[in-house]
């Protein structure tokens, strides 16, 4: 292990034991706090309250030193093997050239496949929604339909209410002379005896 792992690793323990430290106080106090509330002692309540916000700062205080790192730099000869490149020939550009064009071209053929399958789609979604908007309209003809039809039968009911009302006092009428009637054929039997 290197000096500067060495050094990396006793820091980050250092921190991690200060915090715990400090984690377990704060845990403390709030405990301290949270009986002091429950027996209903206000004093200690503030004095720990006043305590967890000293540790607290104390906590950050302490934490913001290990914020500045620290570089330690090591230098290490590494040999190179320079390679001369060779420079690309006439053909070589060709080649290179050819096989751009050609995968232009594979990606322009995918693009128009596309194109037409999205053109297709969008063709059918065209139709289903001149579908739609015609169903829309005959649905609008048979609600109108459907309304009028009501609106004849309520006429048709109220022309039959009034019809059945006639039709009873027709029949009161008839029920009084039928009272009347049967009152002089027994005055008239009275006067034959």
């Amino acid at each position: 292990m290197n000096k500067r792992a060495e050094v990396e690793q006793q820091a980050r323990a250092r921190k991690v034991r200060i915090l715990a430290a400090g984690g377990l106080a704060i845990a403390g106090l709030w405990l301290v706090t949270g009986l002091a509330a429950l027996w209903n002692l206000p004093l200690i309540g503030s004095l720990v309250a006043v305590m967890t916000t000293l540790v607290i700062g104390w906590l950050i205080l302490y934490c913001q030193q290990f914020t500045e790192s620290s570089v330690i730099t090591e230098y290490v000869e590494v040999p190179v093997e320079s390679k001369a490149q060779s420079q690309p020939t006439a053909s070589d550009k060709d080649e290179s050239l050819l096989t751009v064009i050609t995968d232009n071209h594979a990606l322009c053929e995918q693009v128009a496949m596309h194109t037409q399958q999205g053109a297709h789609r969008l063709s059918e979604v065209l139709l289903g929604m001149e579908k739609a908007r015609e169903l829309a309209g005959y649905s609008g003809q048979r609600v109108e339909q459907s309304y009028e039809s009501t609106q004849n039968s309520q006429k048709a009911i109220g022309f039959l209410a009034e019809h059945i009302h006639s039709v009873g006092e027709v029949f009161s009428q008839l029920a009084r002379q039928s009272d009347e009637i049967a009152s002089i054929v027994v005055k008239i039997q009275d006067i034959a005896k």
